[in-house]
């Protein structure tokens, strides 16, 4: 595979992007209260909501853009309906008009996607959203933004297992027919934030091939598109070095021997006031300055 300088790939026009990027993606951004407070949105107002669903959008348009056609994000968890406080009080109510609200719907006709929300059921509120995401539907549509919701910590198996049983599924392929109720392509790269770790509300196991995964530090939807360019090079190019043939593979492992010798562990951080953060540099031992 011929591997494109990455500097033309950044400034590549989108079709080119395209060709190479995954059909199914997984976004789950995390810590959108922290992105508003930092941009001066009071986190917990009605402002907030808007400004949040409006953050959203711009970045699953970047997606889309740039060539994915199934995109999976997270649009209520566990987490959050554990939550006491304003935030709690008013987080269903955000929930629904960020889904099925005019100026969503608006959203939605205006770039042509389709839009399907999973787990819906388990909110009375949502119940009937589907039908109506359904019946507003483009007649044509290369976009589908799959909405996922969770309410329980165990939704998603429940969920599965249960199509699964209707449906008397015995392949992987039944099972996701089942499941979302259409043949959605496996995903192969999951971009998240934060910690490196994932639960089923965050993670769709079923869809999940070799997942290439990344995490953004910047909180909430705060992802540009230079930034997913490069994600999406990494992806393409940089990460496939299977080869069947290894006959020669480690020919050059003594020559790089300083990188691997690194006692850099991906996923060690520290706590900044009340959050995690990663290391971006060995640091001394006992140190976590």
């Amino acid at each position: 595979m011929h591997t494109p300088d990455l500097a033309a790939f950044l400034s590549a026009p989108a079709h080119e992007v395209a060709v190479v990027a995954p059909s199914t993606v997984i976004y789950t951004p995390g810590g959108t209260r922290r992105a508003a407070a930092l941009a001066g949105v009071k986190p917990g107002s009605d402002h907030y909501a808007i400004w949040s669903r409006q953050q959203a959008i711009a970045r699953f348009d970047l997606f889309f853009r740039l060539g994915v056609q199934h995109l999976f994000t997270n649009a209520l968890a566990p987490s959050q309906l554990a939550e006491v406080g304003p935030y709690r009080d008013r987080v269903i109510a955000w929930t629904v008009a960020g889904l099925i609200g005019s100026e969503a719907l608006e959203d939605y006709a205006r770039h042509g996607w389709r839009v399907k929300i999973f787990g819906g059921a388990q909110i009375p509120e949502l119940r009937e959203a589907d039908e109506q995401l359904q019946a507003a539907a483009p007649a044509q549509w290369q976009h589908t933004l799959w909405w996922c919701v969770t309410a329980e910590p165990n939704g998603y198996w429940s969920a599965l297992l249960a199509a699964a049983q209707k449906a008397q599924a015995r392949t992987r392929d039944e099972a996701i027919l089942a499941l979302y109720g259409e043949a959605v392509p496996p995903a192969t790269l999951w971009l998240g934030f934060g910690k490196p770790s994932f639960s089923a509300d965050m993670l769709p196991l079923l869809l999940a091939d070799t997942l290439q995964c990344y995490w953004d530090q910047r909180p909430g939807y705060s992802l540009d598109e230079p930034t997913l360019r490069q994600i999406i090079y990494d992806y393409a190019y940089q990460r496939q070095t299977w080869s069947a043939d290894k006959t020669n593979r480690y020919t050059d492992v003594p020559a790089q021997r300083d990188l691997w010798h690194t006692s850099l562990v991906i996923g060690l951080g520290r706590r900044l006031g009340r959050f995690w953060y990663p290391l971006h540099t060995q640091q001394p031992e006992g140190n976590d300055e």
